[in-house]
């Protein structure tokens, strides 16, 4: 997973005036389009998901193809929202956002072989998610045995867990407000064993997709 989210948002997005940026580097008229969302990805990715910190991202930013006011930009808003506390995850439009963002740059950048690469990662989240929402139901169904029945999670623990998923932040919001439904109408009995070797198969199909990040 910390693989996955890194090559994901690997670039990083600036803020100067159009003009001068597009005289500076090809890429950074696209960046400047995308600050916002790049930022909120490398917040959450320190805050939440916890597979970076500010000063590793400082630092790999240093590498980056791109001026140091650019970067500074980037930083700065990073900084500005983990400050105010306002990291939230990516929508999956946004996902789709930064990552079409990401192989533009990169064309404008490296030539046609990094739209490639792009292309296989968005690809690949969204088998990930297509995963993800095939056992739905079901790990809805689990997760709310072992928060009523079991009682070696709550319902906060799970939210606070899914925030490190490797799946569309949509798809996280519709499991936990399925759980919610099933806590409140009773349906908290353990999977059948038909219904836990669907979510085993698709959890070892997301298992194997995230490591081939």
């Amino acid at each position: 997973m910390k693989k996955l989210i890194l090559v994901f948002t690997l670039l990083g997005i600036a803020t100067a005036p159009l003009k001068a940026q597009t005289a500076a580097a090809p890429a950074d008229a696209v960046y400047a389009r995308v600050l916002n969302t790049e930022a909120m990805a490398w917040a959450w990715s320190i805050k939440k998901a916890k597979n970076i910190s500010y000063q590793d991202l400082q630092n790999k930013s240093a590498n980056w193809g791109r001026g140091e006011a650019v970067r500074g930009q980037l930083l700065a808003k990073v900084k500005d929202i983990i400050d105010n506390g306002q990291v939230r995850r990516l929508t999956t439009g946004e996902e789709a956002e930064l990552a079409a963002a990401q192989a533009e740059a990169r064309r404008l950048t490296s030539g046609a072989g990094s739209e490639k690469s792009a292309g296989q990662r968005s690809a690949r989240q969204a088998a990930i998610n297509g995963a993800a929402r095939e056992m739905l139901d079901v790990e809805a169904k689990y997760w709310a045995w072992r928060i009523a029945i079991i009682r070696d999670v709550t319902f906060n623990e799970l939210k606070a867990k899914s925030e490190g998923w490797m799946r569309g932040a949509e798809l996280t919001d519709e499991l936990l407000a399925k759980v919610k439904v099933n806590l409140q109408s009773g349906e908290t009995h353990e999977p059948s064993k038909g219904e836990q070797a669907t979510m085993d198969a698709c959890k070892k199909r997301i298992k194997q997709l995230v490591s081939r990040a």
